[in-house]
């Protein structure tokens, strides 16, 4: 996994993660906890105004634990164990105010109540004030203070402080940029779980960011994150798995893993996915399911809706369905549909056309005659024009789509030896 494009892609994602904060307790671990008569026991201590009894049937409404969920009331029993001091009641009121979840949007409210909570030394409220200061949520941009609060939250063993501290550290943000504390602050963050800051050390390995480049130790990082769910990790092992980069190459896996990041509508999975219906790597070929992913992964805007519509005419071109006297339109668009997979793949998508027209001309395709030497004209033509360098890293491709190109044009009777863009057939 030399390129580092698939950091690019991934970076943006977790940058994107150092807004997100951990809920005050997980619905899913504590859902059995929260039963009808936990609930009518949390009531009763809430209404005698037992303050951290009123914030847990502020989570009962929260997340509908127990009992029917309900945004307003959760923040009216969020409210008055707040006002009486109680730190975590006024983290969550901060992030109802943050998130508009029950009450009016407010982030100067919210910014307030974490504070009150920060205060008083709660780790994940310091946390949410680092990430005010950070972005800029209800207060004034301030990467030092950001800094300064993640660090309180870190030093309390806060998995997501340490992660954003890390951060902070490898990109220089509100702090002299040190990679090796970074990775020191990742990893303590990873060796609590945490799986953002993992998919964070495996990039450091990858790259040498911090530590010496190990694509084994990067892999092992990715995995643990994949396994907890991380879409760009899975997409990443995935990588790995294709391109034989700290583990055996193994398409079936690459494959596999791609999909669970698919799955999560992440685009970059989704439109490999999509490449490996279409070459059949991993997985059986499939032209629909092809379609299928290229779709998802366009609706986000990794592809075109007119790169969409010549993968449709692509395909009803080979399969000889394609209305005649729109050649040259559709030969086109089916180019724009490999740039636009050459964009977020690897070089397979610049490579698949030409693939598919040279099979036809030598006859090596079970599609024969389906496609005209008129129609492969204006494929070949347009893609050698456009000096796509790919084509060249292909064993014996170069040769055969010279080879290609020089059998259409004879046929044609338009080969020239002093042709300014073949000239001699190479």
């Amino acid at each position: 996994m030399k390129n580092a494009t698939s950091f690019l892609i991934a970076f943006a994602v977790a940058a994107f993660c150092l807004a997100i904060s951990s809920p005050a307790i997980s619905a899913e671990q504590e859902n059995n906890r929260f039963t009808p008569e936990f609930v009518e026991q949390c009531r009763a201590k809430a209404d005698a105004g037992d303050a951290k009894a009123q914030c847990l049937l502020g989570v009962c409404y929260g997340f509908g634990l127990g009992i029917d969920k309900d945004a307003v009331k959760a923040v009216k029993w969020y409210r008055w164990a707040a006002e009486q001091g109680y730190a975590p009641a006024q983290r969550n009121l901060g992030e109802c105010y943050e998130s508009g979840e029950g009450i009016a949007k407010d982030e100067g409210r919210a910014f307030e109540w974490y504070g009150k909570a920060a205060e008083q030394g709660y780790a994940k409220a310091q946390l949410n004030v680092g990430l005010c200061y950070r972005y800029g949520r209800g207060v004034k941009k301030d990467a030092k203070k950001a800094v300064e609060w993640f660090l309180k939250a870190a030093e309390q063993n806060n998995a997501k402080a340490q992660f954003n501290l890390g951060l902070c550290y490898e990109k220089g943000i509100g702090v002299d940029k040190d990679e090796g504390m970074a990775v020191e602050w990742y990893l303590k963050a990873a060796g609590q779980g945490d799986d953002w800051a993992q998919l964070c050390l495996g990039f450091c390995y990858e790259l040498g960011v911090g530590v010496d480049k190990d694509d084994v130790k990067a892999v092992e990082w990715f995995r643990k994150s994949a396994e907890q769910g991380n879409a760009t990790a899975q997409y990443n092992l995935g990588a790995c798995y294709s391109n034989g980069d700290g583990v055996e190459e193994d398409a079936v896996t690459a494959a596999g893993w791609y999909q669970k990041a698919a799955e999560q509508g992440f685009a970059a999975a989704q439109c490999k996915l999509g490449t490996c219906f279409f070459f059949g790597i991993g997985v059986e070929k499939d032209i629909g399911k092809m379609l299928e992913w290229y779709v998802k992964a366009a609706e986000q805007g990794v592809m075109s809706r007119k790169n969409l519509d010549g993968i449709n005419k692509a395909i009803e071109l080979i399969e000889g369905k394609s209305p005649e006297g729109e050649q040259k339109l559709e030969i086109t668009q089916i180019i724009g549909r490999d740039r636009a997979l050459a964009n977020m793949t690897d070089t397979n998508g610049k490579r698949s056309l030409v693939c598919l027209i040279h099979d036809n001309v030598s006859g090596k395709s079970a599609v024969g005659e389906v496609v005209s030497f008129d129609k492969l004209f204006w494929a070949l033509t347009y893609t050698y024009e456009t000096k796509d360098e790919s084509m060249k890293t292909v064993p014996q491709l170069a040769s055969d789509y010279s080879s290609a190109i020089y059998q259409v044009r004879e046929a044609l009777g338009l080969y020239d030896e002093t042709d300014p863009v073949m000239g001699s057939g190479e």
